[in-house]
C-alpha cells in the first residue's frame, strides 16, 4: 500500500466523527466576522440592522457609542422630536411630541455654520455678504433637507456653561437654547450624526466645545469631541465646503 493511501485512511474517521457543534461554532464565527466587516465599510452612518436596533430598544448607537432614550430632555439621552423652525444651519426649534411643553431652541453642540446675518453698530441685524452668505445659505439648505426627509430625529443634550463665570452646569446656554447632538434616520434606516455631517461637508467647523476643564465649553462627551475634531481633521485636508475658500471671509 502507498503511503499517502495509508496517510488518508488513518484521518478519514477522525474528521467523520468530529461534533457536530465544532463544525457549526466554525460556521457561526466565519458569519460574525462577515459581519463586522460589513459594519466597519458603513462611513457614512450606523446601520440600525448591524446595531441590532429596534423600536423597543433602549438605547441608540451613534458612531458607535450608546446613548439611552428618554421622554423628556436629559443629558446624554436621546429623546425624539419634530423639527418646527429652521433658523440657520446650527440652530432649530423642536418639538418633544410627548411632553405638553412649547417648542424649544436647540444649538448643535460643537460646531459653528456661517452666519446669514450680523450685528451692525446700531444694534440691528442684516444679511451677510459674499463666501460667507453662500456657506451659511448652504449649510441651513442641508439641514432643512436631512431633517425634512428624516423618518425620525432625536436630541441628545450636552451640559454646558451659561457664562464663564458660571459655576453651574446645565442644559441651556446664556440664550435658553438647549446644547445638543441632533441625530436623524435616513429612509434607508442609517443613523446619522448631524453635527458631523456638516462637518464632514465643510459646511461647520469645530467651535464652542473644549476638553478643558476650566473652559465655559468644557464636555464630558471625549467620545463626541474626538469625532467631530476628526472630521473636521478630513474635511480641512479634503478641502470639502468652506475649506477650499479663504476662511477669514467666512469667520
Amino acid at each position: 500500500m502507498k503511503k499517502g493511501i495509508r496517510k488518508f485512511l488513518i484521518l478519514s474517521p477522525v474528521v467523520a466523527i468530529l461534533p457536530t457543534a465544532l463544525i457549526s461554532l466554525k460556521c457561526e464565527s466565519k458569519k460574525i466576522s462577515t459581519s463586522n466587516s460589513n459594519t466597519n465599510a458603513n462611513n457614512s452612518g450606523t446601520n440600525i440592522k448591524d446595531n441590532l436596533y429596534e423600536s423597543s430598544s433602549k438605547v441608540i448607537i451613534v458612531d458607535g457609542k450608546e446613548y439611552q432614550f428618554s421622554d423628556e430632555f436629559e443629558h446624554n439621552k436621546a429623546t425624539e422630536v419634530i423639527a418646527i423652525r429652521f433658523k440657520d444651519g446650527d440652530t432649530v426649534d423642536f418639538k418633544n411630541p410627548k411632553s405638553n411643553k412649547k417648542a424649544v431652541a436647540i444649538r448643535f453642540s460643537g460646531i459653528d455654520t456661517p452666519e446669514k446675518t450680523e450685528k451692525i453698530a446700531d444694534g440691528m441685524r442684516i444679511k451677510t455678504s459674499g463666501l460667507k452668505f453662500k456657506y451659511a445659505n448652504l449649510a441651513s439648505k442641508h439641514t432643512k433637507e436631512k431633517l425634512g426627509e428624516a423618518k425620525k430625529i432625536w436630541i441628545i443634550p450636552q451640559r454646558t456653561k451659561k457664562s464663564k463665570k458660571d459655576t453651574t452646569i446645565g442644559l441651556t446656554d446664556r440664550y435658553n437654547r438647549i446644547i445638543g447632538i441632533v441625530v436623524y434616520l435616513t429612509q434607508d434606516n442609517k443613523i446619522i450624526c448631524l453635527n458631523k455631517e456638516l462637518v464632514e461637508f465643510g459646511l461647520a467647523r469645530v467651535q464652542y466645545i473644549s476638553l478643558d476643564k476650566n473652559s465655559m465649553y468644557y464636555t464630558e462627551n471625549q467620545d463626541y469631541y474626538n469625532l467631530i475634531k476628526e472630521a473636521e481633521r478630513k474635511a480641512r485636508k479634503e478641502e470639502k465646503g468652506f475649506w477650499k475658500e479663504d476662511i477669514e471671509e467666512i469667520f
